[in-house]
Protein backbone atom coordinates (compact mmCIF):
# COMPACT_ATOMS: atom_id res chain seq x y z
CA UNK A 1 0.00 0.00 0.00
CA UNK A 2 2.67 2.27 0.98
CA UNK A 3 4.61 1.68 -2.34
CA UNK A 4 1.46 2.56 -4.48
CA UNK A 5 1.09 5.53 -2.83
CA UNK A 6 4.40 6.27 -3.51
CA UNK A 7 4.47 5.90 -7.09
CA UNK A 8 0.94 7.52 -7.30
CA UNK A 9 3.16 10.99 -5.75
CA UNK A 10 6.12 10.30 -7.60
CA UNK A 11 3.43 10.02 -11.06
CA UNK A 12 1.50 13.19 -10.14
CA UNK A 13 4.67 14.85 -9.43
CA UNK A 14 6.60 14.23 -13.02
CA UNK A 15 3.00 15.11 -14.62
CA UNK A 16 3.16 18.26 -12.64
CA UNK A 17 6.62 18.93 -13.97
CA UNK A 18 5.99 18.66 -17.47
CA UNK A 19 2.61 20.50 -17.37
CA UNK A 20 4.86 23.90 -15.91
CA UNK A 21 7.47 22.83 -18.58
CA UNK A 22 4.82 23.03 -21.33
CA UNK A 23 3.22 26.23 -20.05
CA UNK A 24 6.44 27.60 -19.76
CA UNK A 25 8.18 27.23 -22.67
CA UNK A 26 8.73 30.33 -25.20
CA UNK A 27 6.09 29.88 -27.98
CA UNK A 28 7.48 29.21 -31.75
CA UNK A 29 7.70 32.19 -33.82
CA UNK A 30 6.23 30.88 -37.72
CA UNK A 31 6.48 34.01 -39.60
CA UNK A 32 9.28 34.50 -42.21
CA UNK A 33 11.83 36.90 -41.50
CA UNK A 34 10.93 39.95 -42.70
CA UNK A 35 13.56 42.30 -45.13
CA UNK A 36 12.16 45.41 -43.63
CA UNK A 37 10.32 46.60 -40.66
CA UNK A 38 8.87 49.50 -39.28
CA UNK A 39 10.58 50.76 -35.70
CA UNK A 40 7.30 51.57 -34.72
CA UNK A 41 6.36 47.90 -34.88
CA UNK A 42 8.42 47.05 -31.97
CA UNK A 43 7.90 47.12 -28.75
CA UNK A 44 8.03 50.64 -26.95
CA UNK A 45 11.02 50.17 -24.25
CA UNK A 46 13.90 47.19 -24.09
CA UNK A 47 16.22 46.43 -21.15
CA UNK A 48 19.38 47.48 -22.06
CA UNK A 49 22.08 45.22 -20.44
CA UNK A 50 25.09 47.13 -20.15
CA UNK A 51 23.23 49.93 -18.32
CA UNK A 52 20.66 47.57 -16.36
CA UNK A 53 17.51 49.89 -17.16
CA UNK A 54 14.92 50.08 -19.96
CA UNK A 55 15.56 52.73 -22.88
CA UNK A 56 12.68 53.24 -25.44
CA UNK A 57 13.16 51.85 -28.53
CA UNK A 58 13.00 55.60 -30.10
CA UNK A 59 16.14 56.38 -28.28
CA UNK A 60 17.57 52.65 -29.19
CA UNK A 61 16.99 52.76 -32.94
CA UNK A 62 18.83 56.37 -33.75
CA UNK A 63 21.96 54.56 -34.67
CA UNK A 64 23.02 53.07 -38.23
CA UNK A 65 23.02 49.25 -37.31
CA UNK A 66 21.24 46.83 -35.39
CA UNK A 67 22.75 43.03 -34.91
CA UNK A 68 21.02 40.63 -33.32
CA UNK A 69 23.82 38.00 -31.64
CA UNK A 70 22.77 34.51 -30.91
CA UNK A 71 24.50 32.61 -28.20
CA UNK A 72 28.38 32.11 -29.45
CA UNK A 73 28.16 35.86 -31.48
CA UNK A 74 27.43 37.29 -28.18
CA UNK A 75 31.17 36.18 -26.85
CA UNK A 76 32.34 37.07 -30.34
CA UNK A 77 31.70 40.39 -30.77
CA UNK A 78 31.96 42.18 -27.16
CA UNK A 79 34.80 44.14 -28.46
CA UNK A 80 33.38 45.69 -31.47
CA UNK A 81 33.32 49.01 -30.38
CA UNK A 82 37.10 48.88 -30.22
CA UNK A 83 37.14 48.42 -33.86
CA UNK A 84 34.63 50.85 -35.40
CA UNK A 85 33.10 54.58 -34.72
CA UNK A 86 29.95 53.28 -36.62
CA UNK A 87 26.35 53.83 -34.45
CA UNK A 88 25.37 50.32 -33.55
CA UNK A 89 22.73 49.02 -31.28
CA UNK A 90 23.17 45.42 -30.48
CA UNK A 91 21.17 43.06 -29.44
CA UNK A 92 21.48 39.61 -27.08
CA UNK A 93 18.83 37.22 -28.22
CA UNK A 94 18.55 34.41 -25.66
CA UNK A 95 14.73 34.23 -25.72
CA UNK A 96 15.17 30.30 -26.34
CA UNK A 97 17.15 29.46 -23.46
CA UNK A 98 15.24 27.84 -20.46
CA UNK A 99 13.72 30.91 -18.09
CA UNK A 100 15.75 28.90 -15.26
CA UNK A 101 19.44 29.40 -16.94
CA UNK A 102 18.29 33.32 -17.73
CA UNK A 103 17.51 34.04 -14.38
CA UNK A 104 20.74 32.54 -13.03
CA UNK A 105 23.51 32.86 -15.19
CA UNK A 106 22.74 34.46 -18.46
CA UNK A 107 21.89 38.05 -17.33
CA UNK A 108 25.30 38.27 -15.23
CA UNK A 109 27.25 36.80 -17.73
CA UNK A 110 26.01 39.37 -20.39
CA UNK A 111 26.67 42.57 -18.15
CA UNK A 112 30.04 41.05 -17.43
CA UNK A 113 31.22 40.94 -20.63
CA UNK A 114 29.32 44.16 -22.33
CA UNK A 115 30.07 46.35 -19.22
CA UNK A 116 32.64 48.54 -20.76
CA UNK A 117 31.24 48.65 -24.09
CA UNK A 118 29.92 51.68 -25.81
CA UNK A 119 27.52 49.97 -27.48
CA UNK A 120 23.90 49.24 -26.06
CA UNK A 121 23.45 46.22 -25.86
CA UNK A 122 19.14 45.04 -25.53
CA UNK A 123 19.11 41.85 -23.83
CA UNK A 124 16.03 39.83 -25.53
CA UNK A 125 15.17 37.50 -23.21
CA UNK A 126 11.26 37.24 -23.80
CA UNK A 127 11.97 37.08 -27.67
CA UNK A 128 9.85 40.62 -28.44
CA UNK A 129 12.06 41.65 -31.23
CA UNK A 130 13.02 38.44 -32.25
CA UNK A 131 9.20 37.89 -32.87
CA UNK A 132 8.86 40.92 -34.76
CA UNK A 133 12.01 40.62 -36.83
CA UNK A 134 10.57 36.98 -38.10
CA UNK A 135 13.65 35.76 -36.93
CA UNK A 136 13.19 31.47 -37.11
CA UNK A 137 16.92 30.69 -37.63
CA UNK A 138 18.55 31.15 -34.53
CA UNK A 139 21.15 28.94 -34.75
CA UNK A 140 24.08 29.51 -31.45
CA UNK A 141 26.65 30.89 -33.64
CA UNK A 142 25.02 33.36 -35.81
CA UNK A 143 24.08 36.83 -36.33
CA UNK A 144 21.81 39.33 -38.36
CA UNK A 145 22.71 42.81 -39.44
CA UNK A 146 20.25 45.36 -39.76
CA UNK A 147 20.57 48.99 -41.31
CA UNK A 148 18.10 51.32 -39.69
CA UNK A 149 17.04 54.28 -42.28
CA UNK A 150 13.97 55.75 -42.35
CA UNK A 151 12.57 54.58 -38.99
CA UNK A 152 12.59 51.22 -40.76
CA UNK A 153 15.04 47.90 -40.20
CA UNK A 154 16.14 46.90 -43.52
CA UNK A 155 17.78 43.00 -43.36
CA UNK A 156 20.99 43.42 -44.66
CA UNK A 157 22.92 40.17 -44.06
CA UNK A 158 23.56 36.92 -41.91
CA UNK A 159 26.58 35.34 -41.32
CA UNK A 160 28.12 32.85 -39.20
CA UNK A 161 30.86 32.61 -36.07
CA UNK A 162 32.94 29.84 -34.82
CA UNK A 163 30.42 27.37 -33.00
CA UNK A 164 30.89 26.83 -29.12
CA UNK A 165 32.99 30.24 -28.98
CA UNK A 166 31.12 30.69 -25.61
CA UNK A 167 31.96 27.79 -24.00
CA UNK A 168 35.58 26.35 -25.45
CA UNK A 169 36.29 30.22 -25.89
CA UNK A 170 38.19 32.22 -28.94
CA UNK A 171 41.96 33.43 -29.89
CA UNK A 172 41.94 36.92 -30.32
CA UNK A 173 43.02 36.64 -33.69
CA UNK A 174 39.64 34.27 -34.03
CA UNK A 175 37.82 37.18 -32.61
CA UNK A 176 39.57 39.60 -34.76
CA UNK A 177 38.81 37.91 -38.00
CA UNK A 178 35.10 37.93 -37.02
CA UNK A 179 34.90 41.09 -36.62
CA UNK A 180 36.24 42.49 -39.35
CA UNK A 181 34.41 40.38 -41.64
CA UNK A 182 31.26 41.92 -39.94
CA UNK A 183 32.53 45.19 -40.66
CA UNK A 184 33.30 44.27 -44.44
CA UNK A 185 29.19 43.68 -44.41
CA UNK A 186 28.36 47.16 -43.17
Amino acid sequence: MLLKNSLKVAFLGLVGFLILVYLTAPEQVQNKKAQEIEISALPEYFHVSNNDKYNYTKELFQNDYLIVLNHDAIAVFNDLDKFTDKKIVLAANISKAPWFIKKLGVSSEINRMYKESKFKLIFDDNGDLIKTLGLIDTAQNSYNIYKINDNKLIFQSRALVKRNALQEGISKEEKTKYINELLNQI
